[in-house]
């Protein structure tokens, strides 16, 4: 009898043991893995977005290449989400090229065909359904847009209200006017975060690395902006943290000129312009960086306002500095919307 119940109490000791071993050998669960859509032109890609969802990867496995021009606008890349949330979009581009612009938009126009007319021909189609975008380079080549090709104004264009996310991660863009590009009629809740990005313009004058004036939020970490003007915006919310700012233009303009619907560029690195006509919503904060410029009498970082000739217009801008003291950049501010925080 002594002898079972010694049995039964290495058994109780045993048992708790045996459990633990046991769960620690079990291996968590795996994630599942993502179904890979392979593409390589055009219409491959876009039928992919249309289709995809968080199981899936769209992947390029060659270069991207349009020539098609409609009405002035080279076909894009179409993010569009027209009948449905795109809940996630993933485009990988595997070191390979997107030769035209990637459009990411809650409205667009087309034409009796059906074909992309940017936004101002045909006939206007919005939708209030979201899309949440990744896009990334898992190498080291493969760029968006091109350095050549003149019909692809703006590789990344943002034209978002609500709702939307936007990743980029990895990416080199070129453009004949800016490397990304958010239009001045969208404002929301919308975000566009870019991390280790290389945005450019490629033009001789008149463009920037980045043109944004959507009153939406954009987050730029470890990022370059390279044009005649590096970083130019008008309305939204930034916030830049070590980046670079790259100003190649030649020839200082000052005082600096309105333009109802676009900009032009003052050879200036950071141009922040509380415009008439925009939304009165422009918030920039930044955080380090470096800056460069050309031109005899441009500013690392340049704040002022502009008007038509017999419009009004009150300063808007809110501009904070972080780890960047007074002497470590060249800036000018007209209505003193500039304020150095915790300077070194």
């Amino acid at each position: 009898m002594k002898k079972f119940f010694r049995n039964i109490l290495i058994a109780l000791i045993l048992i708790p043991a045996i459990a633990f071993f046991t769960a620690c050998d079990e291996k968590p669960p795996e994630e599942p893995k993502l179904t890979v859509i392979e593409v390589d032109t055009l219409e491959e890609i876009n039928n992919a977005i249309k289709t995809t969802d968080s199981k899936h990867i769209i992947k390029l496995v060659g270069n991207i290449v349009v020539e098609e021009v409609v009405s002035g606008y080279i076909q894009p890349v179409l993010i569009f989400p027209e009948e449905k949330n795109y809940e996630n979009v993933t485009i990988d581009l595997n070191g390979y090229d997107i030769q035209t612009e990637v459009v990411i938009a809650q409205e667009i126009y087309r034409d009796s065909n059906g074909k992309y007319v940017g936004f101002r021909n045909g006939t206007k189609v919005t939708t209030e359904n979201i899309a949440n975008v990744n896009i990334i380079n898992s190498k080291t080549t493969g760029i968006i847009g091109s350095q050549t090709n003149t019909s692809i104004d703006y590789p990344i264009t943002l034209r978002i209200n609500n709702g939307c996310t936007v990743n980029l991660k990895n990416l080199n863009t070129y453009g004949n006017s800016a490397g990304i590009y958010s239009n001045g009629n969208y404002e929301g809740t919308s975000v566009v975060t870019a991390e280790n990005c290389n945005f450019e313009c490629v033009c001789d004058s008149d463009g920037a690395g980045a043109y944004l004036v959507s009153n939406i939020t954009t987050n730029f970490d470890n990022c370059e902006f390279v044009g005649y003007s590096a970083y130019y915006t008008k309305s939204g919310t930034h916030n830049l943290t070590n980046c670079t700012f790259t100003a190649n233009g030649t020839d200082y303009v000052y005082p600096p000129e309105h333009y109802n619907s676009g900009f032009s560029s003052n050879a200036s690195a950071l141009v922040i312009d509380s415009a008439e006509g925009y939304i009165n919503t422009l918030i920039v904060n930044v955080y380090g960086g470096t800056f460069s410029t050309v031109a005899d009498g441009a500013k690392d970082i340049q704040e002022f306002k502009t008007k038509t000739q017999s419009g009004t217009i009150e300063a808007y801008s809110q501009v904070k500095i972080y780890n960047l003291s007074q002497t470590d950049v060249n800036y000018s501010s007209d209505n003193d919307t500039i304020i150095f925080v915790n300077a070194n």
